[in-house]
């Protein structure tokens, strides 16, 4: 071969700082916390209570999974994914009708209005517990 590759010892202080600045580099994961949900599709009405709403730094969200552990300890029968688009919008996702273990029906484009997220088939909303809404 042309070339090859040398040991090159690394002292244990560049580790250790290279091992923090990694750390430091990784997005942290969402928190759980109880926020006043909201999700209808196709003007019914799944949820319309107090569940756990995980927010992460991109503006993406979920409502109702409980997948973090300063959640409520349950998840809800019905779940919402918010997943945010470069332009602003999010694309959603719910566990459907059924009921499913994961979030396969899509919601599709929804357009942001106050603490909502809309489009003409779905609406979903997440509010601080106590805060006045419509």
């Amino acid at each position: 071969m042309w070339w090859t590759f040398q040991k090159v010892k690394i002292p244990m202080k560049i580790k250790c700082l290279l091992a923090v600045a990694a750390l430091c580099a990784m997005p942290f994961a969402a928190q759980a916390k109880p926020v006043q949900c909201f999700l209808s599709v196709n003007g019914k009405v799944y949820i319309n209570k107090i569940c756990d709403g995980s927010f992460d730094a991109d503006g993406s969200f979920q409502l109702g999974t409980d997948n973090t552990p300063n959640g409520t300890g349950h998840r809800n029968k019905y779940f919402v994914y918010l997943n945010h688009n470069d332009d602003g919008t999010m694309e959603g996702n719910w566990n459907g009708i059924e009921a499913e273990s994961h979030a396969h029906d899509p919601l599709c484009t929804l357009i942001q209005s106050g603490a909502c997220w809309s489009n003409a088939q779905a609406r979903v909303c997440a509010w601080k517990v106590g805060e006045k809404h419509n």
